[in-house]
Order: structure tokens, then C-alpha cells, then sequence
């Protein structure tokens, strides 16, 4: 009986702990009006203790999936931010690190992405806080965002 209330106790915390951890979504992706494709950047970040986790999703195509980040600096409450991606070699492209520096302003996230093989050189982008649904099926996004830079 006190081992099922210890497990019970332990459990509680843990879910507790994980249930106060916020998910937030910075993106500036968008439907390129030509193509139907998604453009843009998501980075995900997950306020955890000791430090938050970080993932960034790009297009190449299409969206791809997040990918978890190292996480470089950061700073509580959260202005600063800095984080790589390190992605093994694959069919398309040889082995790469994306770096992202930046800072919270808000309810965005602004910075530079470096590293990617794609673009050949530094990209500045603003990334404004999102819902998932917004982030990544941006229906109501043509030619706005990243998309309206790129024309």
C-alpha cells in the first residue's frame, strides 16, 4: 500500500511539472500563392526547468518536421535565445548546422539563421507567436510573412 501511494505521489509531481511546462510556436510561414507550398520557419519553444527545449521546422519543399535544438544561451524571464540544429547527411544535402541567435520582443522571437544550405547565407527573419494550427497549416497566410519577402 505505501509503495502504490509512493508511486501515486511521484507520478503526481511529475505531471504536474510536465502540465506547467508551456509550449510556445514562433513562426512566420505562409502559402506561396504560385505553388501551394508552405514557406517560412516554426521554432518551438518549451519553457522546462532547468532550461527550455527548443526545435526548429523549415521548408525545403515542403514544412519538415520539428527538429530538437541545442540550445546555446538563454536568458530567464527570456530575452535572449540561441540555439543549433545539428542534421546528418540525407539525399539532398551533406551534412549541416543551423545556428539561430536572437531575442524575444513581445510576442515575437527575432533573430538570424545561419547555416542554411538552402538559402547560402545569413537570414534575419521575425517569427510571431502562433497556435500550432497557425504555424503549420497557415491557410489564411498567401503571399504574407516570409512568403512576401521572398517576391
Amino acid at each position: 500500500m505505501r509503495r502504490l501511494a509512493l508511486t501515486l505521489a511521484v507520478l503526481a509531481c511529475a505531471t504536474t511539472t510536465a502540465a506547467r511546462a508551456e509550449t510556445r510556436l514562433y513562426a512566420n510561414t505562409c502559402y506561396e500563392k504560385e505553388s501551394g507550398d508552405i514557406a517560412g520557419y516554426v521554432v518551438t519553444v518549451t519553457d522546462a526547468r532547468p532550461h527550455p527545449a527548443v526545435a526548429l521546422s523549415w521548408t525545403d519543399g515542403d514544412l519538415v518536421p520539428p527538429h530538437p535544438g541545442t540550445l546555446l544561451t538563454t536568458s530567464r524571464p527570456g530575452h535572449a535565445l540561441s540555439f543549433i540544429v545539428a542534421m546528418p547527411r540525407d539525399e539532398t544535402h551533406d551534412r549541416f548546422t543551423i545556428t539561430f541567435r536572437g531575442h524575444y520582443d513581445h510576442d515575437r522571437l527575432i533573430g538570424t539563421l545561419t547555416g542554411l544550405p538552402w538559402v547560402g547565407r545569413p537570414e534575419t527573419v521575425t517569427l510571431k507567436r502562433r497556435t500550432h494550427d497557425e504555424a503549420f497549416d497557415p491557410k489564411d497566410r498567401v503571399d504574407t510573412g516570409y512568403c512576401a519577402r521572398t517576391h
